[in-house]
């Protein structure tokens, strides 16, 4: 299945990554490498989400768990459910291909406030 291709605007907000990044998750999705779940409100991407299936981190990789990365919601659709449904749909991508668990990192930035209220909630321990 192919995705249609994104630019770096997620609703009124342009994201400071390179374009062929958006390219880059395309194919990394058709060589298995991640899965890639996107949230559309009136034919306009308002969230993107990818399932690393083998993380960078070290201590995930070891372990084998797979990475949530690249979670993006636009800000004038947060706090509807969009950043969480995400998530459970890559939840179930991984569960489906036999893991029993996923990791989220997050950084010590200011923007990644969301990440760490959703590890709050109790999604991610």
């Amino acid at each position: 299945m192919k995705l249609l291709k994104i630019t770096l605007k997620i609703g009124k907000t342009v994201y400071k990554k390179p374009v062929s990044l958006w390219d880059d998750y395309l194919n990394f999705q058709e060589q298995n490498q991640r899965a890639i779940r996107v949230v559309q409100i009136d034919h306009q991407v308002v969230g993107i989400c990818t399932l690393k299936w083998l993380s960078d981190y070290p201590s995930f990789a070891v372990q084998n768990i797979p990475e949530i990365n690249d979670l993006l919601v636009a800000p004038n659709h947060r706090n509807q459910g969009i950043g969480r449904a995400l998530i459970t749909a890559l939840e179930d991508v991984a569960r489906l291909s036999d893991y029993r668990h996923i990791g989220l990192a997050v950084g010590l930035y200011q923007d990644y406030g969301a990440a760490k209220i959703v590890c709050a909630h109790g999604v991610y321990s």
